[in-house]
């Protein structure tokens, strides 16, 4: 039996996917109304303006997140990095998608403020679980020591981000698995 998604919810699906092909400032609640063959007031039911949207969605990309991280936590360090690796090798191979949090960050000067906010909070949240990835491998001595967890949370997280935008504009996937193997070399040191 499969359950019958509301508008709200095939709205958030339609300017997730929106969101991914053509960034955040790329679409309109008029091409949100159109893709789901509705009016554009009846989205105002729903949210309030296209920002509500844009809040809505990077919440929805935090309650995702947690329940990945939390699906990746009885595999070891290198398991969970290759695994954040893999997500965005996956995004890479379906027509050329971004994550949409990376999405978001490319276009973060030009975001309403309310959004800034939401999303720096987001990146707080994947750099304390990146954190702790690190220092689980630094306490297992798999992962090298002589840097902070910190700097190597923010290198792989800038690497993981970048290496989609690599496979992109090459139209080469593959460049992220290239990347990967590289995060885990300078991680093991």
């Amino acid at each position: 039996m499969s359950v019958e998604l509301g508008t709200k919810q095939k709205a958030l699906r339609e300017a997730n996917s929106l969101l991914q092909k053509f960034g955040y400032n790329g679409f309109s609640f008029q091409h949100v109304a159109d893709s789901l063959g509705i009016k554009k007031p009846s989205l105002y039911a729903h949210f309030e303006s296209k920002e509500d949207l844009g809040l809505d969605l990077i919440e929805s990309y935090k309650q995702w997140l947690g329940q990945w991280s939390e699906s990746m936590s009885e595999l070891d360090p290198e398991q969970r990095i290759s695994a954040y690796f893999d997500m965005f090798y996956k995004f890479s191979q379906k027509g050329a998608l971004y994550c949409p949090i990376a999405s978001l960050n490319a276009e973060a000067f030009t975001l309403p403020s309310s959004m800034k906010k939401k999303l720096k909070l987001l990146y707080e949240s994947q750099l304390n679980w990146m954190k702790k990835i690190i220092a689980d491998g630094q306490e297992q001595t798999t992962f090298r020591s002589d840097l902070s967890s910190e700097e190597m949370a923010e290198f792989i997280l800038s690497l993981g981000m970048g290496s989609q935008f690599l496979g992109r504009i090459s139209n080469e996937a593959d460049k992220v698995k290239m990347l990967k193997r590289h995060a885990i070399l300078f991680l093991k040191g």
